[in-house]
């Protein structure tokens, strides 16, 4: 039951997307997260055998985070992050044009930049172009 409550407030998160932003699930962090990315890869119907796990997301440093996202293959367009707090908030202030107190439990961030290789991803390089969590939704 669980199980299917998680995976109801995900797909309700992730239909709101775009189809761009939909199209690629590529790093997700070990240990819970993997939950979150199989999850996510069913509903958006992104083959599990492409996920890749990434040990040195999950419960990692701003400068470990911007670390793989430099290492990201220049071919990829779009990058999708799974991950814990503190270091997600930490990344997302870093990076985006927009502070954010706390990245919700289950929350969904995104943000574009212009570059055309990953390593170009630098300080306050991001446009916040996505803030969604759970309750926002609550009546």
């Amino acid at each position: 039951m669980a199980c299917e409550l998680v995976e109801a407030v995900i797909a309700k998160r992730v239909e709101r997307l775009d189809k761009m932003e939909r199209a690629i699930l590529e790093l997700a962090s070990v240990e819970g997260d993997q939950f979150t990315a199989q999850v996510i890869a069913e509903i958006i119907s992104y083959p599990e055998k492409k996920i890749v796990y990434e040990h040195a997301v999950y419960d990692a440093s701003v400068l470990a985070l911007v670390n793989v996202i430099h290492n990201v293959d220049d071919r990829m367009n779009q990058l999708m992050l799974v991950g814990h707090n503190p270091g997600f908030t930490s990344l997302i202030n870093y990076l985006a044009d927009k502070n954010l107190d706390n990245l919700p439990t289950a929350g969904l961030y995104g943000m574009e930049f212009s570059i055309s290789r990953w390593n170009e991803v630098t300080e306050n390089s991001g446009k916040a172009i996505l803030y969604e969590y759970p309750k926002k939704y609550k009546s």
